[in-house]
């Protein structure tokens, strides 16, 4: 599989989720999507689908946890039960708790 990173995600107003594929120009399919915290965040930040309200939880797949100092930080993947290209990047967004805050996105495609 051929990773392919989107960088830091960022979210510039808490409550205005972010479509993935908006801010990557990406439209796709691929087998993996990994989102991690970014060291650094001073809140949560999270991952889920349309509607996706952070500060509810509403469609809200992962909150990920604030990174703290000496661990790794908080990470969710989804992968495709076969190992192809069925999870589309356009179909998850992500929130933050705090404005300017984000979150790592890696996906990897067959």
């Amino acid at each position: 599989m051929q990773a392919k990173t989107l960088g830091k995600i960022i979210i510039a107003t808490p409550g205005a989720p972010v479509q993935v594929s908006a801010l990557s120009g990406i439209a796709g399919e691929c087998a993996r999507i990994r989102f991690e915290a970014v060291m650094g965040n001073t809140n949560a930040t999270f991952v889920g689908i349309a509607g996706l309200v952070g500060s509810t939880l509403a469609n809200c797949i992962k909150q990920l946890a604030k990174p703290t100092a000496g661990a790794p930080p908080d990470y969710f993947e989804l992968d495709s039960e076969d190992n192809t290209n069925i999870l589309n990047i356009s179909d998850y967004y992500v929130d933050a708790a705090t404005a300017g805050e984000g979150v790592l996105v890696t996906f990897w495609q067959r």
